[in-house]
């Protein structure tokens, strides 16, 4: 029988203690493999994941003051012939600022049948999602980096940049290829990707 937990821990790391709420409601269901985010003081953002049963598409935001989730019904999209419903666990997401507006970076993952390397940026305000142009590295004949999953990424708040790096594509052939072996380097205001560490 699969559980789902209706309760939220919060660790305190300035009396280092841990405080267990209970929510009344709607809850997401359990599920692995999703990201999350503090988007700000009052909430908590996950996307994707997966079960046994399925894998997910949805948004799910929690209101730490009133300790309740939502679901976001509506996900629209900037580019109409873009509907973003893909189900991705394995991915990443990071919080950046852009033009002073917050949004919610996702590189990669898997959505049950393909990997992905594609990067969409989130807005915060309306969670309305659209696919970036990105350009490979000119120095490599345009290399991007492969698709994948399970990989890590981290972003550079001075240089307004996403590091990317490790994960796999499920094909043993790739498990020491040097483009999951490099790290790499996206520009969010030059919308190019670099190769920084070539093994």
């Amino acid at each position: 029988m699969e559980a789902k937990l209706n309760k939220v821990n919060y660790f305190s790391r300035y009396i280092k203690s841990i405080e267990s709420k209970s929510i009344d409601g709607y809850f997401p269901d359990s599920r692995a493999y999703f990201v999350s985010l503090i988007v700000d003081e009052e909430t908590l953002f996950i996307h994707g994941g997966c079960n046994k049963k399925k894998d997910y598409s949805q948004i799910d935001v929690m209101d730490h003051k009133k300790t309740e989730w939502k679901m976001i019904q509506e996900i629209s999209c900037v580019d109409p012939f873009f509907l973003f419903d893909k189900t991705l666990s394995g991915h990443t997401a990071d919080l950046v600022k852009l033009k002073g507006n917050k949004n919610i970076i996702i590189y990669g993952g898997f959505d049950g049948k393909f990997y992905s390397n594609a990067i969409y940026l989130i807005e915060t305000e309306n969670f309305q999602f659209h696919q970036v142009d990105v350009r490979g590295d000119k120095n490599y004949n345009s290399k991007f980096p492969q698709q994948r999953a399970y990989h890590t990424s981290n972003f550079d708040e001075v240089e307004n940049c996403l590091y990317i790096f490790g994960g796999w594509n499920g094909n043993i052939n790739y498990l020491f290829d040097n483009n999951f072996l490099s790290l790499w380097k996206f520009d969010l205001y030059g919308m190019n990707i670099t190769i920084i560490i070539n093994n």
